[in-house]
């Protein structure tokens, strides 16, 4: 770990960083990340579910909750690494309030949320600290064998174990649009979006998902961005007919058009990653932090789902 460690302070030179801070997280902002998104053990050993690293010039710390304290002293150099217990394995305000003037800190801002972010700059604007995006993550520029992206394919759930059909959870969900005058709907959650398209996978260990997000325009029509690769021809045809299937490569282009129109987007802050909530606002759409209404609408389940699960 010496040498990553090393690697990385490396690139924070070159690149004009004082600090860096690495959460155990991905772009989905999920509890549990595939093997290629574990760029915090990569870097320290610790492998836990829940931890936070932040790396200096000159020091460096990893954040855990209760559970861990134990586990990240056993699998960290403590000659490199101080294992501090935080209530949440969040990083503490008093370590970025007692950072030195001017700091500049380093973060991927698709491993954040937008409250998390400007929390971070909330406990540093004392000293003037300046938190910025990295432009790429160092991590992924240094980790030689990184896993490759996992799952297998899609598969689609007929309407017999679902008890609605995606068409109906898409009209349903566009009523609530209508509600509230939103142009789109952005769900950056993958258990929503399974949920909406009668869909599952195997991209994450012991959870039933595909990786990938989905935008729910007022009109009706729904774009899946997701690994195409991953969607046989039966799960197309069992898709409703409200739904294109988009590369993942284009979520880019396709936030900067609805900014670039002023849209409305629906979207839930708390499990959003920062990256799409500033390509979005900057770029000039309105964003309405709102619940994502997937979830109650996923726990209330109908007299199908009730039945399937004696």
């Amino acid at each position: 770990m010496n040498e990553r460690l090393t690697a990385v302070r490396e690139w924070m030179l070159k690149n004009g960083f004082f600090g860096l801070v690495v959460p155990r997280a991905d772009e989905f902002q999920g509890e549990y990340v595939a093997p290629s998104a574990e760029r915090l053990a990569w870097l320290t050993g610790f492998t836990g579910s829940a931890g936070e690293a932040v790396i200096f010039l000159d020091r460096a710390f990893l954040f855990v909750d209760g559970r861990y304290t134990l586990q990240a002293q056993k699998e960290t150099d403590e000659k490199q690494i101080t294992v501090i217990q935080t209530p949440d394995g969040q990083a503490a305000d008093w370590l970025f309030a007692a950072l030195p003037q001017g700091a500049v800190i380093g973060y991927n801002s698709w491993l954040y949320t937008p409250s998390k972010v400007n929390k971070m700059k909330a406990a540093g604007g004392k000293n003037s600290a300046v938190f910025t995006p990295v432009p790429v993550d160092p991590i992924d520029l240094l980790w030689q064998d990184r896993p490759l992206n996992g799952g297998g394919w899609a598969v689609a759930l007929p309407k017999r174990f679902t008890g609605l059909d995606s068409t109906s959870k898409i009209a349903d969900i566009t009523a609530a649009l209508g509600i509230d005058q939103d142009d789109a709907l952005l769900l950056t959650n993958p258990e929503s979006v399974m949920w909406i398209l009668n869909v599952r996978g195997n991209d994450i260990p012991y959870i039933p998902l595909v990786q990938s997000f989905g935008i729910l325009y007022k009109s009706g029509t729904f774009q899946w961005f997701v690994d195409t690769n991953k969607i046989t021809d039966s799960v197309r045809k069992q898709l409703s007919p409200l739904v294109e299937t988009v590369p993942m490569s284009a979520f880019a282009q396709v936030l900067d058009v609805l900014a670039a129109q002023h849209a409305k987007v629906c979207l839930d802050t708390t499990n959003c990653s920062a990256w799409a909530y500033d390509r979005l606002t900057d770029g000039g759409a309105v964003v309405h932090d709102k619940e994502d209404p997937c979830l109650i609408r996923k726990a209330c389940k109908n007299i199908t789902e009730r039945n399937g699960a004696v």
